[in-house]
């Protein structure tokens, strides 16, 4: 039967169980958290990859160019398809750190680093060719944006380590 919810769904058949059976919470929580705790980077890591290995030169050729607000130049273009496909992944890092999740707010950060990152090493694609410059600011922007959230160094050792045993060349 769970199967068939949709998330908002489930969300709210969670949420009921949470609050009409206070014997439950503790199960509920102690589960959420186990969910929560076991993030996979290099999951994380391999669909981003395959979400960039999706996008066809034509898509950057069909949003570049002559347009109602100007001119798109492609590599603007291309820099917009990789936002776009980084987004969702960004903003589940956000997610965590506003909920006071620093730990797999890190792990998530460390999965979308790396696929971008191989990305650019192991892609054969056109668009690769093409997006390379777009896909190191990204990669920048998002390292800097994690780096900011936090004074631990603990876990700041732990990136810089991360960054030179998987993203070597941009390890900083």
């Amino acid at each position: 039967m769970i199967e068939y919810l949709d998330p908002i769904t489930a969300k709210e058949a969670l949420n009921s169980l949470y609050e009409d059976n206070p014997s439950l919470r503790e199960l509920i929580c102690s589960t959420v958290e186990r969910i929560l705790g076991e993030i996979d980077w290099s999951g994380i890591s391999e669909e981003l990859f395959s979400a960039l290995e999706l996008i066809d030169m034509s898509d950057v050729w069909h949003n570049a160019g002559s347009n109602e607000f100007g001119y798109t130049d492609p590599v603007d273009a291309a820099s917009e398809l990789i936002e776009e496909e980084i987004r969702p992944f960004r903003d589940e890092m956000v997610r965590y750190l506003k909920h006071g999740r620093p730990d797999l707010a890190r792990h998530y950060c460390h999965g979308i680093l790396d696929g971008i990152y191989r990305f650019t090493q192991e892609s054969r694609s056109q668009f690769n060719e093409c997006a390379c410059d777009s896909l190191f600011y990204h990669f920048d922007e998002l390292l800097s944006e994690w780096l900011k959230s936090t004074t631990d160094d603990k876990a700041l050792a732990e990136t810089a380590q991360f960054l030179q045993e998987h993203c070597l060349r941009w390890a900083k």
